[in-house]
């Protein structure tokens, strides 16, 4: 998780200029108050790491689930007014032993306005559907397609080739 790990008391300087201020406040307080754990990075944006026991434990791409990763973007950022959201993944740092978090596929994006619990509960409903049949297949028989989306195993051949197409990553 990049940036700077902040604690509630730290949340109103960096929320001062945000034009979402008092729906960010609201989120991310709420957030502080379930456990998660909250950076923001050089550009004012937020990273919010929640664990979620309805995700946990279950394998991708070689990490574990652990539940949600938020992003809220920061002043002068388009769609400043969602919280985008994808599985939190994790695994221990072999040599500090540290918990290293970073996101999974993406799960979608959610109106602040909705608050952080609903966002929650949509992330638990959405996980585990493949968006290209709509089929609720589970979280640990979808596929990771290109930087974020996801597929069950039957759309996989045809996401990955829509998805991943030659020069895709560049």
């Amino acid at each position: 998780m990049d940036g700077k790990r902040i604690t509630v008391d730290e949340l109103e300087e960096y929320i001062e200029d945000h034009p979402y201020k008092e729906l960010v406040r609201e989120f991310i307080t709420t957030a502080f108050t379930a456990g998660a754990i909250v950076s923001v990075d050089r550009n004012g944006c937020f990273r919010v790491i929640t664990k979620v026991p309805q995700m946990e434990c279950i394998k991708f791409n070689g990490n574990d689930i652990v539940g949600t990763y938020m992003s809220i973007h920061g002043k002068g950022f388009s769609h400043n007014d969602l919280a985008h959201t994808w599985i939190a993944t994790s695994y221990i740092h072999g040599q500090t032993g540290e918990e290293i978090f970073s996101d999974g596929f993406a799960i979608g994006d959610f109106p602040l306005s909705d608050g952080f619990w609903n966002a929650i509960h949509k992330s638990i409903d959405l996980a585990g559907i493949c968006p290209f049949c709509g089929k609720r297949v589970g979280i640990e028989n979808l596929k990771h397609v290109g930087f974020a989306d996801k597929a069950c195993e039957d759309c996989y051949p045809a996401a990955k080739k829509k998805i991943e197409f030659p020069g895709w990553y560049n």
